[in-house]
């Protein structure tokens, strides 16, 4: 320092010292700057450190352009006591999807107590993944093959793969087969066709098929799926195949001849074949189970009953046919009927046989004596009976007469002649039977040809008798309702004295009745004594109940009409599919009822069709009817007429009131009943009232009930449907005016599955109180479940109208 002005002073020096405070200057050190090479999906490592002590901790951060390539750790911490010292990094290779080697650079940079340069370290990838290549075909168009026969094609590959690869053929159809079923490449062998021999089974069907064979590589090659189309060419002829294609000549009204239909291969569709005869004179029957002769399509299924495999076996008769006097022969057509819906290869197939068909002869019946008959009881008279004209064949003649079996009796009541002996007279005996009335009795004789020729003659028959008049007086008026294998008592006596002995034959129209006495013996002295007789009933192997009738005759030395008395025989071995109660039907009228219903039932599933098991029981005297109807369509409907449940129930409910049913299903149904009636207007009496449960009781209630003095006719069937092991339902009322009045009454017991029916007039009489106008409501209450139905016969038709809901 120097100074100037007023003042002479020497210069001075002072020293300053200046430290700097830069970081030091340095360098990230690795251990080998070489490439770091590396597998995908392995590791590898390097080592950091710093080249001089840093005057701070120094943190060096490391970077991958590469996101399959990462490291741990992902930054380094040194200080100024380890900042010599190695560090590790491990370097990892993720796996990618493509087969190509990867390259990745990591950056290491340094902040912090250094100044140092990015240091980069380069990494190599070797990748794992096989090669891409091809599965290749010797020829790629569709290999065309014969069913039953073989074709082959050839199978290398493009590349060569890294390891074995195995090449697994599939097909879409199990008609078609591949041997082998896998191909074996390896290293050496990758480019050598391999040989598939593809074959074709023998199937039902007569259509041309195809199949695709999908070939997969798996092992040491990544390569896509090949497929391999095939056409088979099917040997099979679409035919329709006949047992016979001309039948023998049939007689016209005699017996009659069949042939056997069936197809050649499987059909691709169900079928339904028609047989249409070329003259209206030839009759056919297709259902044989059936009593007579129902010319119905024939179906044949692709599988399980009525298979295509299996023949069905057509009835072909020559009626009697006057309008068509011409012999055969004549066609018989076979015909497929198309379903536009699911066509089928055998749409519009035809086929014939032919039958010939011969005309009965005309002719007459010769009679000796001459044909009018007169009888006196106790006499019987002799009749010579012959053809005057040669038949075509045997002649059945049928003898019948007009008169009650009791009055008249024929012997033999038929007779054979043959084309030899036509002429020859044979004897038929008329024998008059002990009648039991004052007047004479006067009839016809038919004697009529079945068979061979046609001849019928009618004979008039007289027969005089007198008797003293009397009754066959019985201990029960039926019906007698029969367990089956057990027996009822049944006393039987004459009101009136006869001139002499008198028998009295109990016969019934059914074999599983028997009696321990089938003929009783009445005089004059014992004829007011009652007579035991034991009934009966046999244990038969089927599951129907039995409506029987036994008849009383009387003959000898008194006048006395038949006495007749149903019996029903209750079925012990009946079962009912374990199947529940899906839907009711009740109040079904019977075939004999003015009122004309019809049962609707609608199937509800998507897919399958439903199955339907009808019980029922008749509202008079309980009796059980079971049967099965036809399955009703996925979502389709059937319609029932009563001749069509009487028939599927296999007899008629006639004089038992009306039937209710339990509908029994493993699917969804439903059911409506119908009514036609009055002036045939068509009503829906579906409706029904169920009981529900009111502590220990069951209870159901019906409104607005008409008075007995409307001109409405209104009836109350409820009906038992209690569990079997509670055979009855016992039943009272509790009934209300517009007021609010109670009036009570009881019914008493009502048995499981019968119906009681109580009309206003009755409801009135039971209660005490008469209405009027709809003025009263009804609690129903039981101690078993029931149902109620109101129906009400209203307007001038007397239309029957159900008031249920």
């Amino acid at each position: 320092m120097s100074a100037t002005g007023g003042i002479v002073a020497d210069d001075v020096e002072k020293e300053i010292s200046v430290e700097d405070d830069d970081p030091p200057l340095g360098n990230i050190a690795l251990d080998n700057t070489a490439t770091l090479a590396i597998d995908e999906e392995k590791s590898g490592e390097f080592n950091v450190k710093l080249s001089v002590e840093p005057d701070a901790n120094v943190t060096v951060a490391l970077a991958s352009d590469n996101d399959d390539v990462t490291m741990v750790p992902a930054s380094l911490t040194f200080t100024t006591t380890n900042y010599d010292q190695h560090q590790e990094v491990v370097v990892s290779a993720a796996h990618d999807h493509d087969a190509d080697d990867d390259t990745a650079t990591i950056t290491l940079s340094a902040t912090g107590g250094i100044r140092a340069d990015d240091v980069t370290k380069s990494i190599s990838v070797e990748d794992d993944d096989p090669p891409l290549g091809n599965i290749v075909l010797d020829n790629t168009a569709t290999l065309a093959i014969d069913e039953s026969g073989t074709g082959e094609f050839n199978v290398d590959l493009s590349v060569a793969p890294d390891a074995n690869v195995t090449v697994t053929l599939t097909s879409n159809n199990a008609d078609v087969t591949m041997v082998p079923a896998s191909l074996t490449f390896t290293t050496a062998n990758w480019n050598q066709p391999q040989e598939v021999v593809v074959s074709a089974a023998h199937d039902d069907g007569a259509g041309d098929d195809t199949a695709t064979i999908t070939l997969k590589a798996t092992g040491g090659i990544r390569a896509s799926d090949v497929t391999k189309e095939v056409s088979v060419d099917d040997d099979d002829m679409v035919d329709i195949l006949l047992s016979a294609r001309a039948l023998k000549t049939i007689i016209e009204g005699g017996v009659g001849d069949y042939f056997e239909v069936k197809l050649a291969t499987r059909p691709t569709a169900n079928i339904k074949m028609s047989i249409t005869p070329e003259n209206s004179s030839i009759v056919i029957d297709t259902e044989l189970e059936k009593p007579g002769n129902q010319n119905t399509q024939l179906e044949f299924l692709r599988d399980g009953a009525n298979s295509w495999r299996d023949y069905q076996r057509v009835m072909v008769y020559a009626a009697l046919d006057d309008a068509n006097p011409t012999d055969g022969p004549f066609n018989i057509e076979i015909s497929v009927d198309p379903d536009p819906n699911k066509p089928s290869d055998y749409d519009n197939e035809t086929e014939s046989v032919s039958v010939n068909v011969r005309k009965r002869p005309v002719g007459n019946f010769v009679f000796e004596p001459a044909p009018t008959i007169a009888l006196v009881k106790g006499d019987s008279r002799s009749l010579a009976v012959s053809l005057d004209t040669e038949p075509s064949d045997s002649v059945i003649v049928r003898l019948t007469h007009t008169l009650d079996p009791s009055y008249l009796g024929i012997s033999p009541t038929s007779l054979t002649f043959t084309t030899s002996n036509y002429k020859v007279p044979q004897m038929v005996t008329i024998i008059p039977r002990q009648d039991r009335v004052d007047a004479d009795r006067k009839g016809a004789i038919t004697v009529e040809a079945i068979s061979g020729i046609r001849a019928k003659s009618t004979l008039d028959v007289t027969i005089e008798n007198a008797a003293p008049r009397s009754r066959i007086v019985l201990s029960e008026s039926g019906p007698l309702l029969i367990p089956e294998g057990q027996v009822k008592e049944l006393t039987v006596k004459l009101d009136a004295k006869p001139i002499g002995p008198i028998e009295v034959a109990l016969i019934a129209d059914h074999p599983d009745i028997s009696f321990s006495r089938p003929i009783l013996t009445f005089t004059e002295r014992n004829y007011n004594v009652e007579q035991l007789v034991v009934i009966a009933s046999e244990q038969d192997v089927d599951l129907m109940d039995e409506d029987i009738a036994i008849t009383l005759t009387a003959t000898g030395g008194i006048r006395a009409s038949d006495e007749m008395i149903e019996v029903s025989v209750i079925d012990d071995d009946r079962t009912t599919p374990d199947w529940p109660v899906k839907a009711q039907a009740l109040a079904l009228a019977p075939s004999d009822a003015q009122d004309d219903a019809i049962l609707r039932l609608h199937c509800k599933e998507e897919e399958i069709d439903c199955a339907v098991h009808l019980k029922c029981a008749a509202q008079v005297d309980g009796t059980i009817f079971e049967g099965s109807i036809p399955q009703v369509p996925a979502r389709g409907a059937l319609t029932l007429s009563v001749s069509d449940i009487e028939g599927y129930l296999g007899r008629s409910w006639s004089k038992k009131g009306r039937l209710g049913c339990f509908l029994h299903s493993e699917q969804n149904i439903d059911t409506q009943v119908w009514t036609r009636s009055g002036d045939g207007v068509l009503v829906n009496n579906s409706a029904f009232i169920r009981s529900v449960r009111e502590g220990e009781m069951y209870r159901a209630d019906i409104e607005s009930i008409p008075s007995p003095d409307e001109t409405e006719e209104s009836n109350i069937r409820i009906r038992c449907t209690s569990a079997i092991i509670a055979p009855r339902c016992a039943v009272s009322l509790s009934c209300y005016d517009d007021a609010g009045r109670r009036y009570d009454g009881d019914l008493g017991t009502i048995e499981r599955l019968r119906v009681r029916h109580l009309q206003s007039d009755e409801l009135s009489r039971l209660i005490g109180h008469r209405w009027s106008g709809v003025g009263l409501s009804c609690e129903i209450r039981s101690d078993q479940i029931f149902t109620v139905q109101v129906m009400t016969r209203t307007g001038g038709g007397g239309a029957l109208v159900n008031n249920s809901a």
